[in-house]
């Protein structure tokens, strides 16, 4: 019998041969047609492709060849405006084959195009006006991660600058108007949700400004005041500096840029709360507890406006003319009578003042106890206001000392000196 030289390695060499023939047809083949065609036409199963090309055995010439061809696949659908998904069914690969092309080092060249296709179906999304949620359909990227895309560009990374350069002249502005005019009505954080900005972007774009960008000048200077006004309104309501701060995202170094600007705004804020009071005929302990401040502090803004100082003038103008002077010369009056008891005077007088204001216009000499009889050309109400005003204006301004001097006893100054410190004569 002939015994054949046909052996196992002959039939292995074969097969192999086989195999590689089948290879180089099935990347011909896949050229130019989807994977499972491919498979078919090269006689292979489409399962045992993946079994292989599963295994990952990237070091080989066929592998790589394949997954070049499948990357450029995957990349023509994505230029259609496909989403991910549908890109992946349509070339037939496993996302899990992508993921791998994304993460592996030796595929930077795939990431990078892959990038570029999805920085363009961005800014189309943009260009056509599409919503959101269908941007982030299409080009698989969450909002926040193109918010972030928008603000790279806006920094400078080549890559998503045209992603940045359309969004600031074509989307931002309107944003930025909205957001503005939402605060007119709503908080800062939900003005940016009105506005459908985030609280980086803002910030982010009101830093340009600040820093000399003109295209962001005016919503820098806009949004300052506004820092500063949500600041004020929340002190005004009894919040925390450090609940303030938060609320108007006022930086420690813009605070104290503004320290003095802040507090004269509440200041003024204040004193119009005292004078509504006041032309409600409250007594000061009202007008105190309506603005959130002390009787003290009144008569402290009184005082330094009687002393001409700047910030205060007004206040002390209004408040004298409409509380401490219709109040001082009629008990002026009854002090100058024999036998005035003060506690039957208070008393009787509590709905026009307190017991605080007496003491302290006795204090600063405002009221003298038995000593001054008023002339009658002196209580004359027809007299200027302006004039009298004036008078007192002189009676209690300059250092603090000298208004306490009108404490003396009467043995230590003369009545004409009292007359003509407390009616300015």
């Amino acid at each position: 019998m002939k015994v054949s030289n046909f052996n196992d390695n002959e039939f292995a060499r074969i097969r192999n041969t086989e195999i590689q023939k089948r290879k180089e047809n099935f990347v011909k083949y896949l050229e130019n047609n989807d994977l499972e065609s491919s498979c078919h036409l090269a006689k292979f199963r489409l399962d045992d492709f993946h079994e292989y090309y599963g295994r990952g055995r990237e070091n080989s010439e066929y592998y790589a060849k394949v997954t070049q061809i499948l990357m450029d696949k995957y990349l023509a659908q994505r230029r259609l405006s496909k989403t991910i998904e549908e890109s992946v069914e349509t070339v037939g690969i496993k996302m899990e084959y992508l993921n791998r092309w994304l993460k592996r080092s030796k595929y930077a060249d795939f990431k990078d195009e892959n990038l570029k296709v999805t920085v363009k179906l961005i800014l189309d999304g943009f260009r056509r006006k599409k919503p959101m949620g269908e941007i982030e359909r299409i080009s698989g990227m969450k909002e926040d991660a193109i918010r972030r895309s928008v603000l790279l560009g806006q920094k400078g990374d080549e890559m998503f600058k045209p992603l940045s350069d359309f969004y600031e002249s074509e989307i931002l502005p309107a944003k930025l108007d909205k957001f503005l005019q939402a605060n007119e009505t709503k908080s800062v954080r939900k003005a940016l949700e009105s506005a459908d900005l985030t609280k980086e972007e803002m910030l982010a774009y009101y830093e340009l400004g600040k820093n000399g960008d003109e295209r962001f000048e005016e919503f820098y200077r806009e949004f300052f005041s506004i820092k500063k006004g949500t600041y004020v309104y929340h002190i005004d309501k009894g919040k925390s500096h450090k609940i303030a701060m938060r609320e108007s995202f006022l930086t420690p170094e813009e605070y104290d840029e503004c320290r003095d600007e802040l507090e004269k705004l509440l200041r003024l804020i204040k004193f119009n709360i005292v004078l509504e009071a006041l032309r409600n005929d409250k007594t000061s302990n009202v007008m105190a507890s309506k603005a959130g401040c002390s009787v003290d502090d009144i008569y402290d803004w009184y005082f330094r406006g009687g002393d001409g100082e700047d910030g205060y003038v007004e206040f002390y103008e209004a408040f004298h003319k409409g509380y401490v002077k219709p109040n001082i010369v009629p008990i002026q009056k009854k002090l100058d009578s024999e036998n005035v008891n003060i506690d039957n005077l208070i008393r009787s007088n509590k709905d026009i003042f307190t017991r605080k204001d007496f003491d302290i216009w006795l204090k600063h000499g405002l009221i003298k106890i038995g000593v001054v009889h008023l002339d009658k050309d002196d209580e004359d109400e027809d007299e200027d206001d302006e004039k009298k005003t004036k008078k007192i204006h002189l009676n209690i301004s300059g250092p603090k000392s000298s208004r306490t001097s009108l404490g003396r006893k009467k043995s230590e100054i003369s009545e004409e000196e009292l007359k003509r410190q407390i009616l300015g004569n």
